[in-house]
Parts: structure tokens; C-alpha cells; sequence
């Protein structure tokens, strides 16, 4: 998850608009807002809700550290371009989608490096610009792909290859799987969340996206994250810009809304400029602002969200962010309670197993260890 990127760019945040720009609109607009009426959870820093949640995000924020992976410099195995993304696709194993080398690498549970697939280009098992990773089973990779694709690989007699592309009419966000339907997140047609079958066919297209009469800022704000919850049989999703998250059924009902109260929104204004050329400014008055940057979904019917703080400072210092909050929120519900801002980035959880990625001050993966059930009681 790479870190949000000026879109549309006429202007940056730091260019001035003269004084004669017309038609500038704020954004987000009133039609992308929702009152609290509508909604199924307004998510506090200081809400105490107990139950479940409660129970869960006590053993998160106790979670210790068990193993750390990645060097500035030593055996190529050991050290990260970037770490994009984790699954833990296999008990006693897990992978990294490294972004920076445009590979895939395989670890033990003890960090010993098992093996390595991918190259960077843009034939078959080659990645161009990889965004996520997902397993369907022990042998089946799925790769997001900027360039516009997703990727599935399979593991055969001569090792992993590429099996399916699917062709995107959009630039995959993130990717998620629910049951046999492969779930993508990013902006077509007014939609932000594409479902395909594990063979390539696109099903169906739901989750309203940006609201928006320039197409353009529509697709640029529809950008963002996607968990499936399978147990609850609900996508859950998020707009990189806004504070609400919203569960969907496969079948594109909406189940719930809920808004995260702490969440700031970056200035974004869009206009034209004197001559007629049109612009978009995101950052416009910026100073602290928030963007999601995980949504993991859990076997329990739990999802993890985490949001990074950005100041004025950490991107001046190009720093991934200044301030890492971590939530969980009930996929069934909606209800959700906030842990803490300790974590790094939540990639994957297996068992008792959280494996989270950094790449600053230099490409990490950390694994913490969750306390058991029992002993958090």
C-alpha cells in the first residue's frame, strides 16, 4: 500500500491558485456525507464497548514480537525493496509480496527463506508495479497488478506459473477472496468493488464509489481498501478519503454503514484554472489528514482497520506516515472499537499469528504473537 499519490495533477499542493479561478468545489461534497441517523457505528478513539470486540482488541494491543525479517544489507533473501503485502497461505509458511523487486518470497515459520517466484516485466510471472497478494489454498497465488491485471499462479511439476489474467478496465486498489469469487478493489463504471470468478469471468460490479459529476474525481476518489469476511459473508470497504466504512453482501446489498469519528479528511478542491485548463489539488490546506491504509478481514467475523495520521511534517520528512490508529469492527455489524497505534501495518493474520509490514526507516516484516483467548480473560 503504497502511500496516496497526487491525482489528475495540474497542481500540486504546494502550487498557489491566482485569484481568478472559477467554478472550485470542495471536496468531499455534501452529497457524499452522511448524517450519523444513517449509520450503523460511529467509531470513537474513546469508545468502550465490551463483548467480542472488546475481547479482541485487548489480546491486539497486548500482541508481542516474535520475529522480525528484513536488513539493509546481507543475502538477497533477506533484504526488502518494499514490503507490500504478507499472506500466510500455508500452516508453517508465509509469503511476501516485495513491490520494489516485483517478486514473491516464501519463509518458514522461523524466517528461514524457502523460495522466490516473480521478475518484474509484463509477460507471465513477471509483475510490473504489484499492489496485493491473496492465497485461494496452499498452492494458488492472486496478485493485484497496477498495470491493469490481476494474476492468478499455481503451483505445477515445474514450480509456480502463471495459470489466469484477468484484464482490468481500472487500476486495481487491493483484492480480497470470498469463497471462489475474487474480490478487486478500485473505480469502474461508478463502482469500487469488482467480483470475478477464480477462472477469470467477471460477475457483477457494487459499492457506490465517489459521487461525483467529473468523472474523473469520481474514479480518482473512489480509490481504496476491501477485506471479504467470509464467515460473515460480507465485503467489507473503505474510500481512501473518508471515514465511513460500509459492509456489502455479495449480492451488492449494503448491510451497514459505519463512520470513524476521529478520521480527518485532506483538503481536496477541484476547479479551473484561468485559461481554461481544469485541476484538482488534493492537500489544499492540508495539515493533519487521515487515509486507510489495511482492511484484513479475520476468521471470527472480525476485520482489522487501520488509518495513518499524516502531518505537514511526516510528508515533508516523506515518512509513511506520523501516526498508525488500528481498529476492529464486527463485519456482521458495523460496530467497531479502537486499539490502539502501536502495530505496524496489519498484512495477514494466521491463528494466533499477525504479520505486518513496514518500510520505514527501511522494508520490514514483523510477526507478533497474539496472547490466547484464555489467558486475556
Amino acid at each position: 500500500m503504497a502511500a496516496w499519490l497526487l491525482l489528475l495533477v495540474v497542481s500540486t499542493a504546494g502550487c498557489e491558485r491566482t485569484a481568478a479561478s472559477a467554478g472550485k468545489i470542495r471536496h468531499p461534497t455534501a452529497e457524499n456525507i452522511l448524517p450519523d441517523t444513517e449509520l450503523a457505528d460511529v467509531v470513537r478513539l474513546e469508545g468502550r464497548p465490551g463483548g467480542e470486540l472488546r475481547s479482541f482488541a485487548e489480546r491486539l494491543a497486548r500482541a508481542r514480537l516474535v520475529l522480525t525479517l528484513g536488513t539493509l544489507e546481507g543475502a538477497p533473501s533477506s533484504v526488502f525493496g518494499a514490503v507490500e503485502d504478507v499472506d500466510a497461505h500455508a500452516p508453517g509458511r508465509f509469503a511476501v509480496l516485495d513491490s520494489r523487486y516485483n517478486e514473491i518470497r516464501v519463509f518458514d515459520a522461523n524466517g528461514t527463506f524457502v523460495e522466490s517466484f516473480g521478475r518484474p516485466g509484463r509477460g507471465p510471472n513477471e509483475f510490473l508495479a504489484p499492489e496485493a497478494l491473496e492465497s485461494h489454498g496452499p498452492d494458488r497465488f492472486i496478485v493485484a497488478d497496477r498495470n491493469a491485471q490481476v494474476k492468478v499462479l499455481e503451483r505445477t511439476r515445474a514450480g509456480m506459473q502463471q495459470s489466469v489474467t484477468i484484464q482490468l478496465q481500472f487500476t486495481p486498489e487491493d483484492l480480497c477472496v470470498l469463497g471462489n469469487q475474487i474480490v478487486v478493489q478500485g473505480p469502474m463504471s461508478g463502482r469500487m468493488l469488482h467480483l470475478y470468478s477464480t477462472d477469470g469471468e467477471h460477475l457483477r460490479s457494487l459499492g457506490e464509489g465517489y459521487r461525483s459529476a467529473n468523472p474523473l474525481v469520481g474514479n480518482q476518489l473512489s480509490d481504496g481498501r476491501a477485506a471479504c469476511a467470509t464467515e460473515a459473508g460480507t465485503i467489507v470497504a473503505m474510500l481512501r478519503y473518508l471515514p465511513y466504512v460500509r459492509g456489502y453482501g455479495a449480492d451488492g446489498t449494503l448491510r451497514w454503514t459505519s463512520r470513524l469519528a476521529d478520521f480527518r479528511t485532506i483538503g481536496i478542491e477541484e476547479g479551473v484554472e484561468d485559461d481554461g485548463r481544469p485541476y484538482v489539488l488534493i492537500g489544499a490546506g492540508a495539515g493533519e489528514y487521515d487515509q486507510v491504509e489495511v482492511l484484513h478481514a479475520l476468521d471470527e467475523g472480525l476485520v482489522i482497520l487501520q488509518t495513518a495520521r499524516h502531518t505537514a511534517e511526516s510528508d515533508r520528512e516523506r515518512r509513511e506516515y506520523a501516526e498508525l490508529r488500528t481498529y476492529v469492527l464486527s463485519a456482521r455489524t458495523g460496530n467497531g472499537v479502537y486499539v490502539g497505534n502501536t502495530l505496524p501495518r496489519v498484512l495477514d493474520v494466521a491463528g494466533r499469528r499477525i504479520y505486518t509490514g513496514t518500510n520505514d526507516p527501511f522494508p520490514q516484516v514483523r510477526v507478533y504473537e497474539l496472547p490466547s483467548a484464555d489467558a486475556a480473560s
